[in-house]
């Protein structure tokens, strides 16, 4: 059920509208003379499924919209309450796996606190701004709470993380903006099992703590507490954050600094982060996450990272990264770094790709355009130079595989470094194995520096653009000149919003 500018297959029964036909379409207008007489249900059932809005929908009075869907509610185009009145989200009511999204345009505004709002059966608060969030999370830190419209932070300033209790509940920001939140210091937490320090917007989400629909535009962090985990979202996040973006720098000599979150061991899903990072006295450092313990998917980083011991154009260190990928350029700034365009040191790589430049001119950094140091890689690709110092090793895709495997991907970008440097356009040092790896003959003269080096596989720039590679499955991968100057290109990272 679509509720766009026209109407076509819906009747409207008292006050309960219901679709008859797979693509039903209710009118924003007739909802709000609707909403102006009373409360307003729609149910799309198993015939249409989904409620999808796709124009903007506004109402003055006290009166509530109820969204009941078979399976998904996406909310593209704005929605505001500006009368008390209220809205209720209810997904997978005869349905399964559906999704309530926020997504393009859309956005949940209410212009009194008292409305109400619920959700998939929870009851949420209303919050205005940072501080009267962070109130009610320190009297409620497993609540539901939302936010009603956008926020500039510089009218609410906050040196240490703005939201330090530990949050468990659900924070839905329903598509808004907070602007220039800035923080300078650390807070020291206990999660009732460890104690660390930490800054962000959230000092830490918990397990059970989610955080999605929002954006962080402009944020600004200098902290340089040696120990601490500084994100702009969190410092440390155990749990969901989901459908957020931000932008900004953060600057920072902590133990893990990202652009979203400084530690994770939960799940940052269809995340995007501008953020630059310039942390060259942290152990780890990324663009997204700087120590990735849990899953990173459909996600992507742009902003230029400069780091410590371990940095990553997405994550210095990463556990899980699954069809995401990073544009900015990493630099990183100690003896014996490791680094990589997406990962400076990963587990598992799937589907994803980097494409900026990996320099590390230090001694004895490992540098690679997708990874400095890998275990396992399938289905990825890199397209940017790596440069290394005078004892480096480098990888147009990894530096060092010390064990694992590489399947069916490719690197295409020069590969650079000092008389006594191991370089490789493919692989610097192979220990574990190759499957369907490709590198550029044109850009190299070899695709391996050393180890085992089966697999790799030297292709034209001609070749390249020609054909999938051998071993390269069509449902992944696609060749065209519109998509990534005509080389392979990845299929799933195109829809980076589900």
């Amino acid at each position: 059920m679509v509720v766009p500018d026209d109407n076509d297959g819906v009747v409207c029964q008292g006050s309960v509208c219901i679709a008859t036909a797979r693509m039903a379409c209710i009118s924003a207008d007739k909802l709000e003379q609707m909403l102006a007489q009373g409360d307003v249900t729609l149910v799309p059932g198993a015939v249409a499924k989904d409620i999808v809005v796709t124009a903007p929908v506004r109402w003055e009075s006290g009166h509530r919209l109820i969204f009941d869907s078979f399976h998904s509610v996406s909310i593209r185009r704005p929605i505001m309450i500006s009368g008390g009145g209220g809205l209720t989200i209810t997904t997978n009511d005869g349905g399964k796996n559906g999704k309530f999204a926020i997504i393009n345009q859309g956005r949940i505004g209410f212009t009194k606190k008292n409305s109400g709002l619920t959700i998939n059966g929870s009851a949420y608060k209303l919050v205005g701004s940072v501080k009267e969030l962070a109130f009610q999370v320190q009297e409620q830190p497993d609540g539901h709470f939302a936010l009603t419209s956008d926020f500039d932070a510089q009218s609410d300033p906050h040196k240490a993380p703005a939201i330090s209790t530990v949050f468990s509940g659900t924070f839905d920001g329903l598509g808004h903006t907070i602007s220039n939140l800035a923080f300078s210091h650390a807070t020291e937490v206990y999660d009732g099992e460890h104690s660390y320090w930490a800054a962000g917007l959230f000092a830490s989400i918990a397990r059970t703590g989610v955080v999605r629909d929002l954006a962080l535009n402009n944020v600004s962090a200098a902290v340089s507490h040696a120990g601490a985990e500084i994100g702009s979202v969190a410092g440390h996040n155990e749990g969901l954050i989901r459908y957020v973006t931000a932008s900004g720098t953060i600057t920072g000599k902590g133990s893990a600094v990202g652009g979203i979150a400084g530690y994770s061991s939960g799940i940052l899903y269809a995340v995007t982060s501008g953020v630059r990072i310039d942390a060259t006295r942290s152990r780890w450092a990324g663009g997204m996450v700087g120590n990735n313990r849990g899953v990173i998917e459909r996600s992507l980083a742009a902003g230029d990272v400069t780091g410590g011991r371990y940095s990553g154009g997405l994550a210095g260190f990463s556990n899980t990264t699954l069809i995401s990928y990073a544009t900015g350029s990493v630099t990183g700034g100690t003896d014996d770094a490791i680094i990589g365009g997406l990962i400076g040191q990963s587990r598992e790589i799937v589907e994803s790709y980097a494409t900026g430049t990996v320099t590390g001119n230090a001694v004895g950094v490992t540098a690679g355009g997708l990874a400095g140091d890998a275990a396992q890689v399938k289905n990825s690709y890199a397209t940017g130079r790596v440069e290394v110092g005078p004892t480096g090793i480098a990888g147009g895709l990894v530096g060092d595989l010390p064990r694992g495997k590489i399947v069916e991907s490719y690197s295409i970008g020069s590969v650079s470094g000092g008389s006594g440097s191991i370089l490789g356009s493919f692989i610097g040092h192979d220990l574990g194995g190759t499957s369907d790896g490709y590198w550029n003959s044109d850009v190299g003269d070899q695709g391996c520096g050393n180890g085992s080096c089966s697999g790799v596989i030297g292709l034209s720039t001609a070749a390249f653009q020609a054909a999938l590679p051998s071993g390269f499955a069509p449902r992944v991968w696609g060749l065209d000149t519109d998509h990534n100057g005509g080389y392979p290109h990845l299929l799933a990272p195109l829809k980076h919003f589900p």
